[in-house]
C-alpha cells in the first residue's frame, strides 16, 4: 500500500480527488433535495476516506512501529 500511494500517479490522483471533493463540499448548498443531499454526502466520504487514505497507512504504520518498540523494550 506505501509502494501504491508513493507513486507520482498517485499524488495527481489525491489531488483531483481534492479538487472534487472541494467541489462537493461548495456546491452543497445548491442542492434541492434531501435525496441529492444525502447522495452528495455519501461521495463526499468515500472521497474524504480516498484522500486520507496515506496519511491512515502512516498512523497505523507509526502506531505499530511504537507497540513493538513498547514490547521490546519490556522483554529486555
Amino acid at each position: 500500500m506505501f509502494a501504491l500511494s508513493s507513486r507520482p500517479e498517485w499524488a495527481t490522483f489525491r489531488q483531483y480527488l481534492e479538487e472534487t471533493l472541494k467541489a462537493k463540499i461548495e456546491s452543497a448548498i445548491d442542492l434541492e433535495t434531501m435525496e441529492d443531499l444525502y447522495r452528495n454526502k455519501g461521495q463526499v466520504e468515500i472521497l474524504r476516506m480516498i484522500v486520507s487514505f496515506r496519511d491512515l497507512l502512516e498512523s497505523h504504520y507509526e502506531y505499530i512501529e511504537r507497540e513493538e518498540q513498547d514490547y521490546q523494550d519490556e522483554d529486555f
